[in-house]
């Protein structure tokens, strides 16, 4: 037999295993339900040469279901100045498993990871199939080289919402010298630890893990998506050395990253002097200096090379007046430092809804950098990279939540303040005058204070036509005609803004023969309910308290009485409470309403409960006053 009939009879035998590996029919039934994919599979070794040297093999393959999978199907990888990607193949299947294209090097197309940053080295290999008859299976593999390592790749096999996962495998293998941290989330087999001559493995893996659904009110979805978190103990990265056996140690690192960059030009620290002097203390002095840094920087996301980690130096930025917020951080720092102010760079992990963190795990777990100032007893906390918000706020970006402190014997892990109950709070009064046509001129004074008052320092900068176009659209009724919009920032601790407004509403009433119907809460109804509850049932989490009062107080046209008037209504739930009333003031009927919703972690899965309290609190905001013209007063 010839070499050639040799390869045809071997490419023959090698069919059936190739073709039909990824039939739908063969997923499970319980994996299919709320999926939008599956993965069929998904292996991941990650292999340790040396503090800064590894590499990453990842072969996967995913049934696409429907149309919103389709992004499920996508291949990207990333890499940068310390890594080098590389696409090692990929297949196309229809749904029974047949191979509709092969994939080679030269389908995948090299992009800029263009994420907003004006100066960015990040980069990747990505390849979109263009398959829209469903479902399909895509299967690729893929290498990752890195020359420098600060963080081990973390192992996510499912990716969110909607995806299930029938087969997974992490592997680690490094030298027995080379110790190793990890912890894993939402997986039930322990981790598989074997040693063979030197080197060490360490594996995990993962079965039959079905799709999870969307919920309101839950904890972020990656705290119940199965996850492996490894961390080296030693590192090396752009030639710098570095520990993570414990947060001081790569504190220490993070300092001496940072060390000398915090230098200003004696013209600069002169004008820090002059700004200053008279300031009656520290916090007066840092205020007026926080101030200055805002007026005269904007932030540019920056990351190139170590730059990710490491800051532009004081001088730059206030040469060029833009940065990121490590950046803005260390000017802000030496600008405080020129007048003699203490502070801290400190690491965050930012976001409204952020992930798991691993305290006991000293990795570098942060995205985003803020500023310590100690004063007396107190600490005040600042965000660098906001050209408005006020001095010592943190908004739910970073509260309430673990932060790394940098000073020059390490770091210290430390938490952001968390918000009261009231502090996020709306008071809004109204005179609302009604005519016979059921038309209203209101007079409107709101008080935003907290997370209440972000929207509104954003506004306050706005011109006063654009101020009255965002006021039309937030209070979203028809017929509506705005006049001028007063905004008063107080730039507090916790901030708050007052808002003034006059406008007409069209319509505010309807009116059948002799009766008007006039809605007590057109301003500060509660809009949404909780849709239906998904299949599996989690915890409920509420992110922030929240506090809503109002008082409203209606003139009604003359020749009107009153027919009809809606009871007290008084709602508790463990979630918060609810009160609304009518009564009466200098001639008027005024209608009083308050809403509070407390935060916290509420166990036992109990949705259906905070659902049925949203749906009162829902229906209770419909009320309305039902009056009749009098007989004499009849056309």
């Amino acid at each position: 037999m010839n070499k050639r009939n040799s390869f045809i009879l071997f490419f023959i035998f090698l069919i059936p295993v190739c073709v039909g590996q990824y039939k739908i029919v063969d997923i499970p039934a319980e994996l299919l339900k709320h999926a939008d994919a599956v993965v069929r599979f998904h292996d991941t070794h990650f292999t340790v040469q040396s503090p800064g040297q590894a590499v990453l093999k990842v072969q996967y393959a995913v049934s696409i279901l429907n149309e919103k999978g389709n992004g499920h199907g996508v291949f990207a990888a990333f890499y940068d100045k310390f890594t080098k990607a590389k696409f090692v193949g990929g297949t196309i299947y229809d749904k029974d498993g047949n191979v509709q294209k092969k994939l080679w090097r030269s389908d995948v197309r090299d992009y800029t990871a263009f994420s907003g940053s004006l100066f960015d080295d990040n980069r990747m290999i990505a390849y979109e199939p263009s398959v829209r008859s469903y479902p399909y299976t895509v299967e690729y593999s893929y290498e990752i080289a890195y020359n420098g390592l600060l963080n081990y790749p973390g192992w996510r096999p499912v990716s969110g919402i909607g995806i299930s996962l029938e087969d997974a495998r992490f592997v680690i293998e490094l030298p027995t010298d080379f110790p190793v941290r990890y912890q894993s989330l939402n997986l039930i087999d322990s981790v598989r630890i074997s040693a063979s001559g030197k080197r060490v493995s360490y594996e995990w893996s993962l079965s039959s893990f079905p799709a999870l659904e969307s919920q309101s009110y839950s904890i972020p979805i990656s705290h119940y998506l199965p996850l492996v978190f490894s961390v080296p103990m030693d590192f090396s990265i752009d030639r710098l050395s570095g520990s993570m056996r414990s947060w001081k140690d790569f504190g220490k690192w993070i300092y001496d990253l940072n060390r000398g960059r915090d230098e200003l030009s004696d013209q600069t620290r002169k004008n820090v002097i002059e700004m200053t002097e008279g300031a009656e203390d520290v916090i007066a002095r840092a205020k007026i200096l926080y101030e200055y840094m805002q007026s005269q920087t904007r932030y540019v996301s920056i990351q190139l090379g170590i730059g990710s980690w490491q800051p532009f130096d004081a001088k730059m930025v206030d040469q060029y007046g833009y940065g990121d917020c490590k950046a803005l951080v260390n000017y802000t720092m030496a600008l405080f430092k020129a007048a003699g102010i203490e502070s801290y760079y400190t690491l965050v992990q930012a976001g409204t809804n952020p992930g798991p963190f691993f305290e006991e795990l000293p990795a570098n777990q942060f995205n985003h950098v803020i500023l310590c100032l100690p004063v007396d007893n107190d600490t005040i906390w600042l965000e660098c990279t906001s050209q408005h918000i006020p001095f010592g706020y943190l908004s739910d970006f970073s509260d309430n939540r673990p932060v790394l402190i940098i000073n020059e014997s390490g770091g210290e892990l430390a938490r952001t303040p968390s918000f009261g109950e009231h502090d996020h709070q709306r008071d809004r009064r109204a005179q609302i005058e009604i005519d016979d046509s059921g038309d209203a001129i209101v007079k409107m004074k709101s008080m935003y204070s907290g997370l209440y008052s972000d929207v509104c320092f954003e506004v306050y900068r706005y011109g006063p036509q654009d101020q009255r176009k965002w006021f039309i659209e937030y209070i979203d009724l028809p017929g509506i005609q705005a006049g001028n919009l007063i905004l008063e920032p107080d730039y507090l601790k916790l901030p708050k803004i007052a808002a003034e407004m006059d406008f007409s509403v069209k319509n505010y009433s309807s009116r059948t023969g002799r009766r008007m119907f006039i809605p007590l809460n057109q301003f500060s109804r509660w809009t949404s309910t909780p849709p239906n509850p998904p299949r599996v049932l989690r915890d409920v989490f509420l992110r922030n308290s929240l506090t809503q009062k109002d008082e409203f107080a209606f003139s009604i046209p003359e020749g009107y009485q009153v027919e009809s008037m809606p009871d007290d209504i008084s709602i508790s739930s463990r979630f918060g409470r609810y009160s609304s009333r009518i009564g009466e003031k200098n001639g008027q009927l005024v209608y009083y309403r308050e809403f509070i919703i407390r935060n916290g972690l509420y166990p036992d899965k109990p949705y259906d409960e905070l659902s049925e309290f949203l749906k009162k609190v829902y229906l209770a905001d419909q009320v309305q006053l039902i009056l009749v013209k009098e007989s004499s007063s009849l056309n």
